[in-house]
Order: structure tokens, then sequence, then C-alpha cells
């Protein structure tokens, strides 16, 4: 049952007339009709009676009267105490976002929070889920949107799955294996690795991967958290790494950096929208979990949750780019 639809079927009884309540509620006379329609539907049975000049509630409407006048009160008074919680709501949104999230939703979802709500301040904080999930769990952050990498979730946090990114062996275009037709992970195994710090289980993905083929997974030769570090170095052809793809569309696009495609080394993690567990949420919290709903929504289908039913929490590391 929805909610517009019980009003509809609300302003027709008390109106007595499907033209008044079209006017009254700023709808055409078809919407109202149809609305009102689809709620008998729903519930099986008829509920207005619509061969008098002025249309009656039948048995079922007026059964139906007695509880939907107080749902209808109860969620016009939520309503109004929203409204003034958000009037109140003056707080600064702290926001803690990984680089790959700030790049798929966080960004997007920030410019429209404050087109909606310009009253609204942002502090948007950088870093990974290791990093940032302790100052959500202080108080320290009222969301944290990040790669999750780790097994566990901490006791006090719970989760959502936004979206899902992909972790690809990475290389420099004037690197050797940029030109190679076809690549194994001996050819891998051979070379110059940089590695980023705190990749979790991708980390250990990509040591199961080379494990996989009787390979002993090679050793950093340069380790580093910093993005625009990795792609510098990444870029002079001498090093491979895995990073995640959101992070380095220009470069592929521009031919700068190389993507290489070796069965087995390719990783899916979930985008992940964090919280503290507790019943209530700020305003504007809220809005901004909205807003993140809104901007994940927008993501390439392949990066999609693959259900609404899906479980939210985290899957384990597939064999391909694609969720698990």
């Amino acid at each position: 049952m929805e909610l517009t639809q019980l009003r509809y079927f609300l302003a027709v009884v008390k109106l007595g007339s499907f033209s008044a309540a079209a006017e009254e509620l700023g709808r055409t006379q078809q919407a109202v009709s149809k609305g009102v329609r689809q709620l008998e539907e729903r519930l099986g049975v008829r509920l207005v009676d619509r061969s008098l000049r002025k249309p009656c509630p039948t048995a079922f409407g007026e059964l139906l009267l007695r509880h939907a006048d107080t749902v209808d009160a109860a969620l016009r008074g939520f309503e109004r105490e929203l409204e003034v919680m958000r009037a109140r709501d003056t707080a600064p949104l702290r926001i803690g976002a990984s680089a790959t999230a700030s790049s798929r939703v966080v960004s997007a979802a920030v410019l429209s929070l404050l087109q909606q709500r310009p009253g609204l301040a942002c502090h948007v904080l950088g870093g990974i889920d290791v990093d940032l999930l302790p100052r959500l769990e202080r108080g320290d952050l009222d969301i944290v949107v990040a790669l999750h990498t780790q097994a566990e979730l901490r006791r006090d946090l719970c989760s959502e799955v936004l979206g899902y990114e992909t972790y690809v062996v990475v290389t420099g275009r004037d690197h050797p294996l940029a030109r190679a037709a076809t690549l194994s992970a001996h050819d891998l195994a051979a070379q110059a690795w940089l590695e980023g710090i705190n990749l979790g289980e991708v980390k250990g993905a990509l040591r199961s991967a080379f494990e996989a083929q009787s390979l002993p997974p090679p050793a950093a030769v340069l380790e580093s958290t910093s993005i625009e570090f990795a792609r510098s170095a990444l870029a002079s052809g001498k090093l491979v790494s895995v990073l995640p793809v959101s992070l380095l569309e220009a470069d592929f696009a521009s031919g700068r950096l190389r993507r290489l495609r070796v069965p087995g080394f390719e990783w899916s993690r979930p985008l992940t929208l964090f919280r503290r567990r507790g019943p209530e949420l700020r305003p504007g919290v809220l809005a901004c979990i909205d807003a993140l709903h809104h901007a994940a929504a927008s993501l390439p289908e392949a990066l999609r949750p693959q259900s609404e039913e899906e479980p939210t929490r985290d899957r384990a590391l597939p064999e391909s780019g694609r969720p698990a």
C-alpha cells in the first residue's frame, strides 16, 4: 500500500468528489481515480461506491477509514517534526571518504546535497577504511564511504554496499608487458612491484593468485599509500601494481598507464557506506545518505549491487572483476 494512494482515498471520501479531491491535492482527476483503483486492487476489495452522485465508502472503505485517519495523522506529525529538526540541524556534516569513494559517489552526493540545503556545511576528510572507521566509532565523523578492504566489520558500526570497485594490474605504457599480446602469472612474478599499504583482502587475493600457479608472491620494491606517487612511479615504465580502476580512468584514456589483463588477476571490492549503530540519525546525515543512494544509482550497471535483496555485508573476493 502506498501512502499517496491512501491519501487519495481519504480525500475522495472526505470531500465527496474525485474532482474536488484532485483540486485539493493538486493532481488530475484521472491520477486520483487511478490511485484509488490501484489501492483497491492491492487490497482486493472495493473501497468506494462510484454508482452514486457522491462517492461513498463501502463497508470495506469504512473499515479502512478508521485506520487510515490514524496513519495519515501520525505521518503528518512525523513530517512536521522532521521539518522542525531540519531547521535546527545546523551542525557541519563530517564525512570520511576514500579516494575511490570521492571519485565515484561522494563528490556528486555532496554537491547535490549543498544545492538542496544551502545552509548545510560539509567537511570531507580523506583516507582509507582502516584509518577512517576508528574516527567514525569515536564520533569524529558522521559517515564514512570507502572501499571495505578488511574481512570484519567493527561491532559498533553498520554498513551497506553502494556499489563495487574493480582492482586490476597496472603498469606504464613503456613497460615491456604493456606491449605483450598475452600475459600469465609467470610474467607478473618476474616484475618489480609497487604495493599499496593497507590493501587488506586485495593483498591476500594477489598472493593467492600467485600461489594458485605454484609461484611465490613477488616482494614489493616500493610501498606507498599515495595514489599520486603510484601513478607517477608507474608511468616510469619500470613497475607494476594493483590499483582500483576509478582512480586511473584518465591515465588509461590518455594511454599514460595500461591495464594488464591477466587471467585470475582482477578483483572486486564493495564500495561501502558506514555509520554508527543507533536508532537516531541527524536530518543532515539522513539527507546525505539519501544523496549517496542517488549518486550510487548513477554508477555503471556492472558496478552496482546485483539486486536490492542481496545482503549488504562483505562478499568474498571473486575471481573476476565483477561482483560475486
